[in-house]
């Protein structure tokens, strides 16, 4: 499907310029529970990038507003079966994002448990998810061993 040398570019565009999350849209009037998913966005100013991720891995271009002063900023957007092929073609070449795609493979373990009747259990382990990637994501100093240091 892909080269070891796409997967491999992808990877360290992702590490570099990439963010994964587990989203949450609070319960309302209209949603009894919470509902979480996942969010994959590369951004970047350079559209030739951006149209290279969305040409080799069939994602979406999204063109952000143009701030005054500003370059102009483009989003390649992944998500569902897509985002979960080429995160596995990916993965090993990975070394900063490794930590937060992982919890995104655990994510997938999920899928196909939701709607109105989604379990109590399934909320559980999808609530932990996202406090999990929120950690690995906060901003900050963090006291972690860096992958890229013996």
């Amino acid at each position: 499907m892909w080269s070891n040398e796409q997967l491999a570019y992808f990877a360290g565009i992702f590490d570099g310029e990439g963010h994964l999350s587990v989203d949450i849209q609070r319960a309302s009037k209209c949603r009894k529970k919470d509902y979480y998913s996942l969010r994959f966005v590369i951004a970047n100013t350079n559209l030739e990038v951006i149209q290279w991720l969305v040409h080799t891995f069939h994602g979406t271009l999204q063109t952000d507003k143009k701030l005054e002063g500003h370059k102009q900023g483009y989003k390649f957007l992944l998500w569902g079966p897509k985002m979960f092929a080429v995160l596995d073609g990916a993965y090993p070449y990975m070394i900063i994002k490794k930590p937060i795609v992982e919890v995104a493979f655990e994510f997938r373990k999920t899928i196909g448990k939701t709607g109105w009747k989604i379990s109590d259990e399934t909320l559980a382990i999808r609530k932990e998810l996202y406090i999990k990637a929120h950690r690995i994501n906060k901003k900050g100093d963090h006291n972690h061993t860096s992958a890229l240091l013996p």
